[in-house]
Formats: structure tokens, C-alpha cells, sequence
């Protein structure tokens, strides 16, 4: 018989050099259109284009909100998406064969794809199982120790006998869950469809609903389980629901889906209820990362991701190259079983059958402390919480320090097997040895549980680390307020914690360190110490503020260093002396200042000397050891700078240039270098309860009238004189602008250059680092529907400036007919302060129940276009109400359109127009600018409350939608204006 003729060196041409998994991998890249193309191709081409795993993935890309249907195939499925077949064709021409052809990558996959688990169920005993399991059992043999399955504890569910797929469709067919495979994004399928899709797919990772919302978009099942008395102590339950992390799931799917290996988030404690199907198991103690995988930790942002192969995959591939020693513990979990996961364990879960669980993740008094170190700033803990030995190698070959513990008797009992794990900086490493007591075998605590032993783990922490401004605590498990929130409520409720909670805050937040600190203040200004609560920092911003008694403290911090904290503080106290020179009302909502000055390190104590903002700063004459003359041009730099804050640029050149002068310490702090200094400021407390904690009393009436409220005051705030400036030039920013426009292209030549006035150049100096980097912001903040982020770059002007303040270019020179005003920059839920109401509602509609007092924290304070001030406003106070819009414009009463041309030079409204096709005197396009400027992700935010805008077209679109209202106010005021 004549031999078979291989198609792929002929088929692939040069490509022929690749191996099937990276020509798959590149092929995944690819558009639809293209692949359709690249078919018709040869044989070859033909295909592995027309692999189901890579239609699979089209398919998820593609699909842009809404509820994802499956049609027969994801070939199929996604050509009918995007119009290429018409919808209700179900007959395509039957797949073509060829021989000549094969691939052991290709087999592998389709063997995943294809492959029955009947005979997966294993059970060695090595984990216990237990009925009737006490809460002193529990403690003492279980919880922060080994994993358990409890027999008996859903016998009493009436989700025991309803929680199958057939009636599940039945009560919730129309109800559109999460579902996702393990590294995927997130997409929504109606159960009814979900449940189709289950019978008929045969995917290598099918998709799998893991729904942490399932109690919001399916109230009712909630009263189809309750939570397991052992499991009862939840300490995350204190927080409000809307800001509480994930922390119960929906879990379905068929078989050989599953999850891959992880660790759960925060090193909580974990319980799994299976009501149908099988689930296997694996799990590996704490730090004893599984083969196979790689582990890695963010050096920037201290988020850990894990990586590695599916949990079939693993399965399939992985688990029978160990040795005995070096298996996991494992078990079969059944119907009615439920299975407890400790802090910090490694685990894998893989469907046998068509299976349906619920799970929860928890806090209580055992994991208490875990879970607050491991939001500590910093990522060295968690390496080694996660990786074990191997973060602790690497930690020492990034910091030089030696391990205080054992580091030999750890080496000798880590994983019994060969891993890499990425724990820092991409570093890899990859050990060797064998185990004596594998997981297989014989369960070994005595060294996993000294990984996971929070002194320990501490040694491992950032020393003085800071909470408050590091990166990597502003993304974790909770955001920094809601960790000091949270914090708060512990211990007010449970006061057989203090001890626990303080440590705690001392961890988490360095609270042992602020303390000392606010204590040298509160002696320096005659104030009462802190005592029980007080001692622990409040607040929602980034700087630490304690309630002592009746007073508030605040220490002044910034991402910029020391000299944007000092500038800072300057800027808010020249906002005060004018404040209090003009005589405004606007006094009577702004909390009293009773002192200000700088807080100096000296050795190991501090000392606080008074700094009213006028004279020079006390770091330059007595820490900085600046010479003399230098002493007179930093302040009166400092005098003329009223800003608030400077762009990294203006700050970077002031501090090279005071470097360069008497050996000046650099007074912007690196991440190892801890400040010498803190600006700081004690304010009358005001009566009253934060917005944020009131929003569930707030009637409609009240949101009304506080509108109302907002308008006036910020009003009253934008008309406040301005600081007077020097007619002396200062840090003249250059300005490229474009006066030539090509055709339909938008083109631009630098032909002119003209100066920014002085009182303009920290806010056009902020839009322009902000425009320069908005396509990166979005891509990393992952919040702005693809089709719209497309359209970024060309819907912002090249240079911001043309929105703001009438530019006008005269001789190589820019005017603004319009003078910046006073922003408060942060006006959101937090910074607004509430009484009970006080007037009369007899005669009322809508009962009032509160009313504002007072607007908090100008410590973001600078100069700039009113208009800006809008946008946090709208989203955190408004929810994007367009009604309490306009009540807010009403009550404001005053334009917020300045660009009027006077007819010499050029136009920078023009400018705009020209390159751009848009007017920037339209109120709505500046204020859909500024959304896309902002330094915090304010589109993201109301895209959360206005789903909507999702499906939008363009960028325009939205545009409309949003703020056409401003428009239309600008008009009517014209027009009551002219009468």
C-alpha cells in the first residue's frame, strides 16, 4: 500500500516551522473574517481553522454585553453574532475530511474534549468525613487545620431535593447567570439556555456558572439553604452589602468542568455544598505550590494571580507523573456532602458529573488576623503565604535579609516535586527533592503551618510600610476605607476582640506608628490622646484622619511626595484666608480650622511645630538644611503656587532643581525611603453623620434638596476671589498647538507656541499628562466597552488646553477670557456631611428625613474650570440622575460656558473644530472630555449605574445621553439672560 502523503509542509509553507500549539495560539488572534479567509488557504490551514476551542474563544471575545446564546456549535454561534449567517440557519455543509494529516496536539485536545470521567471517582480516606460534627470539634480539629467533609449538614435544605438541573430550569429558566471558564472573562447565559448548552457541548473547558450574584438576580434561593451553624461566625457580615467582597457563588456545570488551582482570596476559610453530581478534589497545605503551576506576585499592585493547566488538563497530564509521595490529598465529594477548605490551601475541583453546589467564603475569630495581614501593603507575605519556601528565597535575594526563621528545616520539607512558581518580579525557580512524609501518604503540619503563622509572616511585611498611599494595599481583597471601615465595626461590636482587632490595624495599617504620631499632636495643640476607637484611623481618602474627642486630625500625604503634601496644605490655607476675607456664607458649611504645621521626625520621636502656610515651611529651615538664599526662592515659590497639587512634571523639575542646590535631600520619598515629614491640620469635629452611611434613609425629597444644597454652596465656592499672583514669569509651560489641518486626516504641524498663564498651568499641566496616557488608563482599569475605547484617541483633542477657559492665542502668547476658580476636586458621598431634618413635613408630599450641613476635606483644593467639579458629583452623589442635575444647575444660577472669542488671534475653539470636527464650547463635549481625563475611572463608574451606555455606538453617543442636559440649561439661562 502506497504511504500517505503529509499535507503539512506543503499546506503550512513556511509556517511549517511552527508547532501545532503556537500556529493555534497565534491562529487565536485572529478576526472571524480572517480565519475565513485563511480556510480557503490549503487543507491544513483549513483545518485548524476550523477547530471548535478556537471558535469557542471567538465567540466569548466577541460577545459585548447582553446574554450570550449557543447555537449548535461556537462556529455557528459566533457567525450569526456578528451577521455572516442568518438567524434560524441550522444546516452548514458538512465539514470536509483529508488524510495525510496528523497532530498529537490536536488528538490531546480532542481527547479532553471527549473523554468520560465515569471512573475518576477516587477516595483513599485521607480526609475525614464526618456526621454530626460539633462547633468544639469543628475548632479544635478543623479550622485554620485540615480540610473535613461533613456528611449531614443539608439533610434540612429544601435545595437538597430542588436544586437539580431539571427543576432549577423549571423556577429559573429566564434568570441569565455568570458563567465563565477559569481564566475567562465573565459573560451572562439564561439558565433555560445554559442548561441546553450543558447537554450538547464538548468543550476541552466548558463554561461554568460561578455566579456571586445569584442571590440578587434569584432572591428565592436564598431560602433554599441556610448557613451551617460551624460556618455561622462571618466577621465580614458587619459591612454594608455594597461594599462587601464576592463571597458566595452559584457553582454548575457539567462534566470535566471544574476549577483550576488556587488559593482563595485574602487566605479566607472556604465551605462547598454539593447538592447534585460528584466533584474530585486535590488540595496541597499552605505554601506547597502544585506542579505544574506558577504563582505570581505583583511587585507594583501586590496581586497574586496563579497560573497553570486546567483542572482536567492537570488531571489528565499532570497527576500521574507524581511519584506517591507527591500527591495531593484527595477525595470524591458526594451529593449532600459538604467540604471545608482552611486558610491558605491550595485546591483544584473537577466535575465527574453534571454537578450543582453552592459555596461561601468566610472570615471568623481563627483567620481573623490572615486575612489582615494579608491586606497589608506589600507582596513579600503574600508570596510566602502562597509559594512557601520559594518566596521566601526569592525575598531573600531581592532584600538581601535573612530569614529569621529555620531556613534549612523549611527546604527540607517543601514540595516533593518539581514546581515553578513566579513569586517576585517574574523570577523563576525551580527545586528538586524528595518529600519523606508526601501529601500522599501522611499529612505533615508542623512546617506548612509555620508558612502560614502570622508572626512569621509579618517578618515578611514592608517595615512602617504605608497604607494609606501604597499601591499595592489600593486593590485588595477591601479597598483601603473599606478595610478601615471595617475595622471600625469590629470593634465596636465585638469588644472580645480588641486585643485581636488592634493587632490587626497595627499590621494592615501601621496603626501603632500613626498613633505615636497623632499623640505628639494632640500634645503639641492641648488636645485630649486618643483612647479606645479614636486610636484607629476613619476616613475615605488617602491621608490618616482620627476623631479625637471633639476635634478631627488630619495628616497631609500625597502620591507626589512631601513637597506636594507641603504645597498641598498651603494651597488649603490660602483657600481659608480668602474664604475668610471675603465674608462668605459659604463659612457656615466649611468645617472651623483651629491649628496647622508640620510634623518632623526627630530620631525616634517627633516634634509638631505650627506652620500657618504664610512663612517659610519649618522642613526647609530646620530638616532640609537648605542654604539661605535657596530658603527665599522655595518660599517664594510657595507663595505664588497656589495649586493644590503640581503635575509629576512641575514637581520633578522643582526638585531637581532644588536638588541641585546645598545638597538638598529629595523630598519626594522613594518606596524604600520613609518621609521626615508630614503636614498636618486640626479642625473643629462638625455634627452630623457622613453621607455615605446614610444613603438607605435618604427619601427622594431629601436627594432633591440637597441638590439644591450642592448648587448654592459650590456657587458660592467658585466665585471666591482668587490669589493674588507675581507679575514675575513662572515655570512657563510651552504649548504646541496645531494650525494646519489636511483634508479629513486631522494632521497637525507644530508651527506655534505660545505660554500658558501662570494661574492656568497646574490644571492644563494635569489634562495634559492625563490625555497622554487615557488609551493606557482604560486598558488597564479594563472598565470601557471595547468599539468605544477604540475611539479614544480620536474623539479627545490633541491638547486639552482648547477646553478650558476661552484660550485665545495672540502673538505667540495665550489668553484665557476666562480666570480659573476655586475646585474642592472631591466632592463625592464622603466628603458631605447630614443632619436629621429639622423643618416642618406636615405639608410635604415626600416626607424629608435629613438635610446637608456640611462639605468636608479641601485638602484636593486648586484652581480650575468649574466644569470639572461636575463629574464627581454627578456620579458618587447623583447615581447619574439627570433630574438631580438639574435641580443642582438651577440652584448654581451662574454659566459654565466662558469661551468668547475677541476677535484677535487665534481661536482655540477653532483649533479644535479643525482637527477634531467638534465644538469645545459645547458644555457637553467639555464635560464627556473631562469623564475621559479624570485621574479616577469616572467612566467606569457610571457605566456601573447606567448599563445602557454599554451598547452605545460611539463615544458620542454617550456624549448625548449624559450631559445633552447641560446644553439645554446653557440655553435656557441664555436665553433668560437676554430678557
Amino acid at each position: 500500500m502506497q504511504a500517505r502523503k503529509d499535507r503539512r509542509p506543503q499546506g503550512l509553507g513556511v509556517f511549517n516551522v511552527l508547532d501545532d500549539e503556537l500556529l493555534c495560539g497565534i491562529l487565536n488572534q485572529l478576526a472571524p473574517r480572517t480565519l475565513g479567509t485563511l480556510a480557503c488557504v490549503s487543507s491544513v490551514f483549513y483545518i485548524l481553522c476550523n477547530e471548535e476551542p478556537l471558535w469557542m474563544q471567538l465567540c466569548l471575545h466577541q460577545h459585548q454585553g447582553g446574554v450570550l446564546q449557543f447555537q449548535n456549535s461556537w462556529r455557528h454561534s459566533t457567525l450569526l453574532k456578528l451577521g455572516f449567517v442568518k438567524k434560524g440557519t441550522t444546516m452548514f455543509k458538512p465539514p470536509m475530511h483529508f488524510d495525510g494529516f496528523s497532530s498529537l496536539f490536536l488528538y490531546r485536545r480532542w481527547y479532553r474534549c471527549h473523554v468520560v470521567l465515569d471512573s475518576f471517582a477516587m477516595d483513599k480516606g485521607v480526609i475525614d468525613r464526618r456526621e454530626h460534627l460539633s462547633l468544639k470539634d469543628f475548632q479544635a480539629f478543623y479550622d485554620g487545620k485540615k480540610p473535613v467533609l461533613v456528611t449531614d449538614l443539608t439533610k434540612e435544605w429544601p435545595a437538597q431535593k430542588t436544586w437539580n438541573l431539571k427543576q432549577m430550569v423549571g423556577r429559573y429558566g429566564d434568570v441569565a447567570f455568570k458563567v465563565s471558564q477559569s481564566h475567562g472573562k465573565k459573560v451572562k447565559m439564561k439558565l433555560k439556555d445554559y442548561a441546553s448548552y450543558m447537554q450538547s457541548q464538548n468543550d476541552e473547558e466548558p463554561l461554568y456558572i460561578f455566579d456571586s450574584k445569584f442571590g440578587e438576580v434569584a432572591p428565592t434561593m436564598l431560602q433554599d439553604y441556610s448557613v451551617p451553624s460551624i460556618f455561622s461566625e462571618d466577621l465580614l457580615a458587619l459591612l454594608d452589602k455594597q461594599v462587601r467582597p464576592p463571597f458566595r457563588w452559584l457553582v454548575a456545570g457539567p462534566a470535566r468542568s471544574g476549577a483550576s488551582w488556587h488559593v482563595d482570596p485574602a487566605l479566607t476559610s472556604a465551605w462547598n455544598a454539593l447538592l447534585s453530581g460528584r466533584k474530585r478534589w486535590a488540595l496541597y497545605p499552605p505554601g506547597r505550590v502544585p506542579p505544574a503551576v506558577i504563582v505570581h506576585v505583583d511587585e507594583d499592585d501586590g496581586s497574586v494571580n496563579f497560573d497553570g493547566p486546567t483542572s482536567l488538563q492537570w488531571w489528565l497530564d499532570v497527576y500521574p507523573t507524581l511519584r506517591q509521595e507527591e500527591k495531593p490529598l484527595e477525595c470524591t465529594q458526594l451529593p449532600g456532602e459538604t467540604i471545608f477548605v482552611p486558610s491558605g490551601w491550595w485546591h483544584c475541583v473537577l466535575n465527574i458529573d453534571p454537578s450543582i453546589a453552592v459555596t461561601q467564603n468566610f472570615v471568623n475569630t481563627t483567620n481573623l488576623e490572615l486575612v489582615c495581614l494579608d491586606m497589608a501593603p506589600g507582596f513579600h507575605h503574600r508570596g510566602v503565604a502562597r509559594a512557601g519556601r520559594l518566596a521566601i528565597a526569592e525575598s531573600v535575594m531581592s532584600t538581601g535579609k535573612k530569614d529569621p526563621a529555620d531556613h534549612q528545616a523549611l527546604a527540607a520539607n517543601t514540595v516533593g516535586h518539581r514546581v515553578r512558581s513566579v513569586a517576585m518580579e517574574g523570577h523563576e525557580h525551580v527545586e528538586n527533592g524528595k518529600q519523606p512524609n508526601g501529601c500522599g501518604e501522611v499529612l505533615n503540619h508542623e512546617n506548612e503551618s509555620l508558612l502560614l503563622d502570622v508572626d512569621f509572616l509579618v517578618q515578611h511585611t514592608e517595615e512602617h510600610s504605608n497604607h494609606f498611599l501604597s499601591n499595592t494595599s489600593k486593590a485588595g481583597y477591601l479597598e483601603r476605607t473599606e478595610l478601615r471601615d471595617w475595622l471600625h465595626r469590629l470593634w465596636k461590636y465585638r469588644p472580645d476582640l480588641h486585643q485581636c482587632i488592634w493587632k490587626c490595624a497595627c499590621m494592615a495599617l501601621d496603626a501603632g506608628t500613626w498613633l505615636q504620631r497623632v499623640m505628639c499632636i494632640c500634645e503639641s495643640c492641648g488636645l485630649s490622646k486618643p483612647v479606645g476607637e479614636e486610636q484607629l484611623p476613619v476616613g475615605n481618602g488617602s491621608n490618616p484622619v482620627y476623631l479625637v474627642g471633639n476635634h478631627v486630625i488630619k495628616l497631609c500625604l500625597k502620591e507626589d511626595g512631601t513637597l506636594a503634601a507641603i504645597n498641598g496644605l498651603r494651597s488649603q490655607l490660602q483657600f481659608y484666608h480668602e474664604l475668610v476675607q471675603s465674608k462668605s456664607s459659604l463659612r457656615n458649611c466649611v468645617p472651623t480650622l483651629i491649628a496647622t504645621g508640620i510634623l518632623i521626625k526627630d530620631g525616634e520621636e517627633y516634634r509638631a511645630l505650627p506652620w500657618d502656610g504664610t512663612s517659610e515651611c519649618p522642613s526647609v529651615n530646620r530638616v532640609e538644611k537648605v542654604g539661605k538664599k535657596r530658603q527665599q526662592d522655595v518660599a517664594e515659590d510657595y507663595k505664588i503656587t497656589c495649586r493644590a497639587k503640581w503635575s509629576d512634571s512641575q514637581i520633578e523639575k522643582e526638585e531637581t532643581s532644588m536638588g541641585q542646590c546645598n545638597g538638598l535631600v529629595n523630598m519626594r520619598t522613594s518606596k524604600e525611603e520613609e518621609p521626615i515629614l508630614w503636614p498636618f491640620l486640626v479642625e473643629k469635629r462638625c455634627e452630623g453623620t457622613n453621607l455615605t452611611q446614610l444613603l438607605h434613609a435618604m427619601t427622594k425629597e431629601d436627594y432633591v434638596n440637597l441638590a439644591f444644597f450642592l448648587g448654592e454652596q459650590l456657587r458660592l465656592l467658585h466665585s471666591l476671589p482668587a490669589p493674588s499672583l507675581p507679575a514675575r514669569a513662572h515655570a512657563v509651560n510651552q504649548l504646541d498647538l496645531a494650525v494646519m489641518v489636511q483634508s479629513h486626516n486631522c494632521r497637525t504641524e507644530k508651527s506655534s507656541l505660545c505660554n500658558i498663564p501662570i494661574e492656568w498651568q497646574y490644571f492644563v499641566g494635569f489634562l495634559r499628562e492625563q490625555r497622554a496616557n487615557a488609551t493606557e488608563r482604560f486598558l488597564e482599569w479594563e472598565s470601557m466597552p471595547c468599539k468605544l475605547l477604540e475611539q479614544l484617541e480620536s474623539y479627545l483633542p490633541e491638547d486639552p488646553v482648547v477646553l478650558v477657559g476661552g484660550l485665545q492665542i495672540c502673538d505667540g502668547v495665550a489668553e484665557m477670557s476666562q480666570p480659573p476658580v476655586w475646585l474642592h476636586m472631591d466632592i463625592m458621598a464622603d466628603n458631605i456631611q447630614m443632619v436629621p431634618f429639622s423643618g416642618d413635613n406636615s405639608k410635604a408630599c415626600s416626607p424629608r428625613m435629613l438635610q446637608a450641613s456640611y462639605i468636608l476635606d479641601f485638602g484636593n483644593v486648586v484652581q480650575g474650570d468649574p466644569l470639572f467639579e461636575l463629574l464627581a458629583l454627578y456620579v458618587s452623589v447623583f447615581k447619574c440622575d439627570q433630574v438631580l442635575l438639574e435641580c443642582f444647575l438651577k440652584s448654581y444660577g451662574v454659566p459654565l460656558s466662558t469661551h468668547h472669542s475677541n476677535g484677535q488671534g487665534l481661536d482655540g475653539t477653532a483649533i479644535c473644530e479643525q482637527l477634531t470636527g467638534r465644538d469645545s464650547t459645547s458644555l457637553s463635549y467639555r464635560a464627556m472630555c473631562y469623564c475621559l481625563l479624570h485621574e479616577q475611572d469616572i467612566m467606569g463608574a457610571i457605566l456601573k449605574h447606567r448599563k445602557d451606555l454599554r451598547m452605545a455606538a460611539s463615544l458620542e453617543a454617550v456624549e448625548e445621553k449624559l450631559w445633552a442636559v447641560l446644553n439645554e440649561w446653557e440655553r435656557e439661562f441664555t436665553a433668560m439672560d437676554i430678557k
